[in-house]
Protein backbone atom coordinates (compact mmCIF):
# COMPACT_ATOMS: atom_id res chain seq x y z
CA UNK A 1 0.00 0.00 0.00
CA UNK A 2 1.41 3.50 -1.24
CA UNK A 3 0.36 6.99 0.70
CA UNK A 4 0.87 9.92 -0.15
CA UNK A 5 0.69 13.55 1.56
CA UNK A 6 -0.02 16.53 -0.80
CA UNK A 7 0.10 19.95 1.04
CA UNK A 8 0.87 23.91 0.75
CA UNK A 9 3.99 24.93 2.45
CA UNK A 10 4.32 28.57 3.59
CA UNK A 11 7.91 29.66 5.37
CA UNK A 12 7.59 26.04 7.66
CA UNK A 13 11.48 26.05 7.09
CA UNK A 14 12.25 25.22 11.42
CA UNK A 15 9.66 22.76 11.19
CA UNK A 16 9.63 21.03 7.76
CA UNK A 17 12.02 18.40 8.50
CA UNK A 18 10.11 16.97 11.83
CA UNK A 19 6.99 17.42 9.68
CA UNK A 20 8.22 14.91 6.72
CA UNK A 21 10.63 12.97 8.95
CA UNK A 22 7.28 12.63 10.90
CA UNK A 23 5.15 11.03 8.31
CA UNK A 24 7.76 8.79 6.58
CA UNK A 25 8.59 7.35 9.74
CA UNK A 26 5.14 5.91 9.48
CA UNK A 27 4.77 4.55 6.24
CA UNK A 28 3.87 8.22 3.71
CA UNK A 29 7.00 7.51 1.05
CA UNK A 30 5.19 10.19 -1.62
CA UNK A 31 5.27 14.03 -0.82
CA UNK A 32 4.09 16.52 -3.27
CA UNK A 33 4.54 19.82 -1.66
CA UNK A 34 3.16 23.40 -2.80
CA UNK A 35 5.59 26.62 -2.41
CA UNK A 36 2.83 29.19 -1.79
CA UNK A 37 4.59 33.07 -0.57
CA UNK A 38 7.81 30.99 0.88
CA UNK A 39 10.66 33.25 1.55
CA UNK A 40 12.35 31.56 3.81
CA UNK A 41 14.83 27.92 3.57
CA UNK A 42 11.87 25.56 3.11
CA UNK A 43 12.95 24.62 -0.28
CA UNK A 44 16.98 23.73 0.25
CA UNK A 45 16.13 21.84 3.89
CA UNK A 46 13.30 19.33 1.30
CA UNK A 47 16.22 19.37 -1.45
CA UNK A 48 18.25 17.71 0.93
CA UNK A 49 15.63 15.50 2.63
CA UNK A 50 14.37 14.64 -1.18
CA UNK A 51 18.05 12.64 -0.91
CA UNK A 52 16.00 9.62 0.88
CA UNK A 53 12.72 10.48 0.75
CA UNK A 54 10.59 10.88 -3.17
CA UNK A 55 9.55 14.27 -2.10
CA UNK A 56 8.13 16.78 -5.67
CA UNK A 57 8.30 20.30 -4.74
CA UNK A 58 6.25 22.90 -6.59
CA UNK A 59 6.39 26.84 -6.61
CA UNK A 60 2.47 28.09 -6.65
CA UNK A 61 1.75 31.74 -7.20
CA UNK A 62 -1.75 34.07 -6.55
CA UNK A 63 -2.56 33.61 -9.78
CA UNK A 64 -4.27 30.36 -10.12
CA UNK A 65 -7.94 29.85 -10.90
CA UNK A 66 -9.66 28.99 -7.94
CA UNK A 67 -6.87 29.98 -4.98
CA UNK A 68 -3.68 28.32 -4.44
CA UNK A 69 -4.52 25.75 -2.05
CA UNK A 70 -7.40 24.47 -4.34
CA UNK A 71 -5.93 24.28 -7.48
CA UNK A 72 -2.33 22.27 -6.25
CA UNK A 73 -4.77 20.04 -5.03
CA UNK A 74 -6.30 18.92 -8.07
CA UNK A 75 -3.06 19.69 -9.74
CA UNK A 76 -1.57 16.78 -7.36
CA UNK A 77 -4.46 14.68 -8.03
CA UNK A 78 -4.69 15.23 -12.07
CA UNK A 79 -0.99 13.92 -12.21
CA UNK A 80 0.36 12.06 -9.51
CA UNK A 81 -2.93 10.07 -8.10
CA UNK A 82 -1.95 6.62 -10.09
CA UNK A 83 1.24 6.56 -7.83
CA UNK A 84 -0.50 6.09 -4.27
CA UNK A 85 -3.34 4.20 -2.94
CA UNK A 86 -4.27 6.85 -0.39
CA UNK A 87 -3.81 10.62 -0.82
CA UNK A 88 -3.90 12.56 1.99
CA UNK A 89 -4.51 16.32 1.74
CA UNK A 90 -3.11 18.41 4.90
CA UNK A 91 -1.54 21.28 6.00
CA UNK A 92 1.78 21.83 7.36
CA UNK A 93 1.05 22.50 10.98
CA UNK A 94 -0.88 18.99 10.83
CA UNK A 95 -0.02 15.84 11.58
CA UNK A 96 -1.34 12.47 10.56
CA UNK A 97 -1.37 9.50 12.81
CA UNK A 98 -2.68 5.94 13.41
CA UNK A 99 -4.16 6.02 17.14
CA UNK A 100 -3.46 1.95 17.84
CA UNK A 101 -0.67 1.12 15.69
CA UNK A 102 2.75 2.16 14.27
CA UNK A 103 1.80 2.78 11.14
CA UNK A 104 -0.32 4.25 8.14
CA UNK A 105 -0.38 1.11 6.13
CA UNK A 106 -1.66 -0.64 9.10
CA UNK A 107 -4.44 1.36 10.16
CA UNK A 108 -5.80 2.32 6.38
CA UNK A 109 -5.85 -1.56 5.83
CA UNK A 110 -9.42 -1.23 8.18
CA UNK A 111 -10.93 0.83 5.16
CA UNK A 112 -9.71 -1.02 2.41
CA UNK A 113 -12.90 -2.94 1.89
CA UNK A 114 -15.17 -0.52 2.34
CA UNK A 115 -17.01 1.26 -0.44
CA UNK A 116 -16.18 4.95 -0.04
CA UNK A 117 -13.95 7.86 -2.00
CA UNK A 118 -12.30 9.57 0.86
CA UNK A 119 -11.84 8.89 4.44
CA UNK A 120 -12.50 11.79 6.78
CA UNK A 121 -10.48 12.01 9.45
CA UNK A 122 -10.45 14.19 13.00
CA UNK A 123 -8.73 17.02 14.02
CA UNK A 124 -7.25 17.41 17.45
CA UNK A 125 -6.53 21.17 18.29
CA UNK A 126 -3.91 22.48 20.10
CA UNK A 127 -3.17 25.81 21.59
CA UNK A 128 0.14 27.41 22.51
CA UNK A 129 1.05 25.55 25.46
CA UNK A 130 1.42 29.16 27.14
CA UNK A 131 4.38 30.00 24.73
CA UNK A 132 4.90 33.67 24.12
CA UNK A 133 8.44 32.98 21.89
CA UNK A 134 9.06 30.37 19.47
CA UNK A 135 10.40 27.87 21.28
CA UNK A 136 13.62 25.75 19.52
CA UNK A 137 13.13 22.24 19.02
CA UNK A 138 10.18 19.43 18.04
CA UNK A 139 6.87 20.45 17.83
CA UNK A 140 5.56 17.27 19.10
CA UNK A 141 7.74 18.08 22.20
CA UNK A 142 7.14 21.52 22.78
CA UNK A 143 2.95 21.81 22.71
CA UNK A 144 1.69 19.30 24.46
CA UNK A 145 -1.56 20.83 25.46
CA UNK A 146 -5.05 21.17 23.68
CA UNK A 147 -8.31 21.77 23.53
CA UNK A 148 -11.32 18.73 24.60
CA UNK A 149 -12.04 16.45 22.62
CA UNK A 150 -15.64 18.24 22.00
CA UNK A 151 -13.96 21.69 21.44
CA UNK A 152 -16.53 22.66 18.21
CA UNK A 153 -13.66 22.70 15.79
CA UNK A 154 -12.28 19.32 16.33
CA UNK A 155 -15.48 18.07 14.13
CA UNK A 156 -13.55 19.37 11.39
CA UNK A 157 -12.16 17.08 8.95
CA UNK A 158 -9.40 16.63 6.34
CA UNK A 159 -9.28 13.93 3.54
CA UNK A 160 -7.26 11.23 3.01
CA UNK A 161 -8.22 9.94 -0.51
CA UNK A 162 -8.52 6.60 -2.25
CA UNK A 163 -7.25 7.61 -5.49
CA UNK A 164 -8.79 4.58 -7.73
CA UNK A 165 -12.18 5.95 -6.15
CA UNK A 166 -12.08 9.39 -5.93
CA UNK A 167 -13.00 10.12 -9.99
CA UNK A 168 -11.96 13.33 -11.71
CA UNK A 169 -12.79 16.69 -9.94
CA UNK A 170 -12.00 16.94 -6.20
CA UNK A 171 -13.91 20.44 -6.01
CA UNK A 172 -13.04 23.95 -4.57
CA UNK A 173 -12.94 22.73 -0.96
CA UNK A 174 -9.86 21.76 0.91
CA UNK A 175 -11.30 20.23 3.54
CA UNK A 176 -13.72 18.00 1.78
CA UNK A 177 -13.81 17.05 -1.32
CA UNK A 178 -17.26 16.26 -3.83
CA UNK A 179 -15.57 12.22 -4.51
CA UNK A 180 -17.18 9.47 -6.73
CA UNK A 181 -18.25 7.33 -3.70
CA UNK A 182 -18.52 10.11 -0.99
CA UNK A 183 -16.40 10.84 2.36
CA UNK A 184 -16.64 8.63 5.49
CA UNK A 185 -15.19 8.86 8.80
CA UNK A 186 -13.53 6.04 10.76
CA UNK A 187 -16.66 5.03 12.26
CA UNK A 188 -18.66 4.63 8.78
CA UNK A 189 -20.52 8.01 8.88
CA UNK A 190 -21.02 9.87 5.71
CA UNK A 191 -19.08 13.47 5.92
CA UNK A 192 -20.97 15.83 4.07
CA UNK A 193 -18.74 19.22 4.23
CA UNK A 194 -15.40 20.13 6.01
CA UNK A 195 -17.17 20.23 9.53
CA UNK A 196 -18.56 17.31 9.91
CA UNK A 197 -22.52 17.02 11.52
CA UNK A 198 -21.19 14.37 13.72
CA UNK A 199 -19.16 14.40 17.23
CA UNK A 200 -15.38 13.41 16.05
CA UNK A 201 -13.59 10.29 16.61
CA UNK A 202 -10.49 8.63 16.69
CA UNK A 203 -10.49 5.03 17.71
CA UNK A 204 -7.99 4.58 14.55
CA UNK A 205 -7.13 7.73 13.06
CA UNK A 206 -6.74 11.41 13.69
CA UNK A 207 -4.84 14.79 12.95
CA UNK A 208 -2.87 16.68 15.51
CA UNK A 209 -3.51 20.19 14.45
CA UNK A 210 -1.16 22.47 16.19
CA UNK A 211 -3.02 25.78 14.96
CA UNK A 212 -1.59 28.45 17.09
CA UNK A 213 2.14 27.41 18.28
CA UNK A 214 3.31 30.15 19.77
CA UNK A 215 2.09 33.88 20.33
CA UNK A 216 5.18 35.06 18.10
CA UNK A 217 5.02 32.59 15.40
CA UNK A 218 0.86 33.38 15.07
CA UNK A 219 1.37 37.45 15.27
CA UNK A 220 4.81 37.48 12.54
CA UNK A 221 3.90 33.92 10.44
CA UNK A 222 0.28 32.86 10.23
CA UNK A 223 -1.37 35.67 10.82
CA UNK A 224 0.17 38.02 8.19
CA UNK A 225 -0.02 35.46 5.28
CA UNK A 226 -3.50 34.79 5.25
CA UNK A 227 -4.86 31.34 4.27
CA UNK A 228 -4.21 29.21 1.41
CA UNK A 229 -7.57 28.53 0.46
CA UNK A 230 -8.20 32.28 -0.87
CA UNK A 231 -6.11 34.76 -2.39
CA UNK A 232 -5.77 37.12 0.04
CA UNK A 233 -6.15 40.79 -1.26
CA UNK A 234 -7.23 42.74 1.73
CA UNK A 235 -6.24 42.97 5.68
CA UNK A 236 -9.96 41.85 6.41
CA UNK A 237 -8.96 38.22 5.11
CA UNK A 238 -6.27 37.94 7.38
CA UNK A 239 -6.63 35.61 10.69
CA UNK A 240 -8.45 37.49 13.04
CA UNK A 241 -7.29 38.22 17.06
CA UNK A 242 -10.84 36.46 17.35
CA UNK A 243 -9.34 33.33 15.62
CA UNK A 244 -6.52 33.44 18.28
CA UNK A 245 -8.84 33.78 20.59
CA UNK A 246 -10.67 31.02 20.06
CA UNK A 247 -7.91 27.93 18.97
CA UNK A 248 -5.66 29.04 22.07
CA UNK A 249 -7.07 26.22 24.23
CA UNK A 250 -4.96 24.51 26.37
CA UNK A 251 -6.86 22.25 28.93
CA UNK A 252 -5.84 18.60 28.58
CA UNK A 253 -1.98 17.66 28.14
CA UNK A 254 -1.67 15.03 25.35
CA UNK A 255 1.06 12.61 24.79
CA UNK A 256 -0.44 10.72 22.02
CA UNK A 257 2.49 11.26 19.52
CA UNK A 258 4.82 10.62 22.22
CA UNK A 259 5.52 6.80 21.40
CA UNK A 260 6.82 7.96 18.17
CA UNK A 261 9.62 10.70 18.79
CA UNK A 262 12.28 8.20 20.01
CA UNK A 263 11.65 6.98 16.39
CA UNK A 264 11.85 10.44 14.67
CA UNK A 265 14.67 11.11 16.33
CA UNK A 266 16.88 7.78 15.18
CA UNK A 267 15.55 8.59 11.58
CA UNK A 268 16.40 12.49 11.73
CA UNK A 269 20.13 10.48 12.89
CA UNK A 270 20.36 8.32 10.15
CA UNK A 271 19.52 10.70 7.74
CA UNK A 272 22.01 13.08 9.08
CA UNK A 273 24.71 10.62 9.13
CA UNK A 274 23.93 10.07 5.25
CA UNK A 275 22.34 6.50 6.25
CA UNK A 276 19.09 5.34 4.46
CA UNK A 277 17.47 2.24 5.65
CA UNK A 278 15.57 1.33 2.24
CA UNK A 279 15.41 2.82 -1.18
CA UNK A 280 13.92 6.28 -2.35
CA UNK A 281 10.22 5.40 -3.46
CA UNK A 282 10.53 6.14 -7.02
CA UNK A 283 8.67 8.10 -9.32
CA UNK A 284 6.12 5.89 -11.23
CA UNK A 285 5.02 6.92 -15.48
CA UNK A 286 1.46 7.58 -15.50
CA UNK A 287 0.05 4.67 -17.10
CA UNK A 288 -2.33 5.18 -20.50
CA UNK A 289 -5.49 4.40 -19.33
CA UNK A 290 -5.19 7.03 -16.32
CA UNK A 291 -3.82 9.63 -19.49
CA UNK A 292 -7.02 7.82 -21.11
CA UNK A 293 -9.07 9.32 -18.19
CA UNK A 294 -7.52 12.74 -17.18
CA UNK A 295 -8.31 13.00 -21.17
CA UNK A 296 -12.00 12.71 -20.68
CA UNK A 297 -12.78 14.32 -17.89
CA UNK A 298 -11.21 17.39 -19.41
CA UNK A 299 -13.27 16.83 -21.61
CA UNK A 300 -16.43 16.83 -20.11
CA UNK A 301 -15.73 20.04 -17.71
CA UNK A 302 -14.78 22.24 -20.66
CA UNK A 303 -17.73 23.25 -21.30
CA UNK A 304 -18.83 23.83 -17.61
CA UNK A 305 -15.83 25.68 -16.69
CA UNK A 306 -13.64 26.74 -19.30
CA UNK A 307 -10.67 28.50 -17.55
CA UNK A 308 -10.76 25.81 -14.35
CA UNK A 309 -10.47 23.19 -17.37
CA UNK A 310 -7.92 25.37 -19.02
CA UNK A 311 -6.17 25.50 -15.57
CA UNK A 312 -6.04 22.30 -15.47
CA UNK A 313 -4.80 21.12 -18.40
CA UNK A 314 -1.80 23.32 -18.53
CA UNK A 315 -1.10 23.32 -15.29
CA UNK A 316 -1.19 26.86 -14.69
CA UNK A 317 0.69 28.54 -11.52
CA UNK A 318 1.94 25.85 -10.66
CA UNK A 319 5.98 25.17 -11.41
CA UNK A 320 7.92 22.29 -10.43
CA UNK A 321 11.41 23.43 -9.01
CA UNK A 322 13.27 19.75 -8.48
Amino acid sequence: MQIGICSIQRNRGPWIREWILFHHLLGVRYFYLGMHKTTDDSAEALHKLSRYINIKIFVVSDTTHHAPQQDFYQFTLDRFQHEVDWLAFIDSDEFLFPTKVMTLQDALQNFTHQKFSSLGVYWRCFGSSYHIREPKGLILENFKFRAPDDFEQNRHIKSVVRTKLAGGTLSSAVHHFETKFGTYDELGRRVSGGLSEHQSSSQHLRINHYVCQSREYFLTIKRPNGSPDRNVISDEQLRSEAFWEVHDRNDIQCDAVERFIPGLKELDRSFSRGIAKEPKAVDIRMPVTRWLSFTIDIMLDLRRKNKLTLSRLLGLGVRRIN
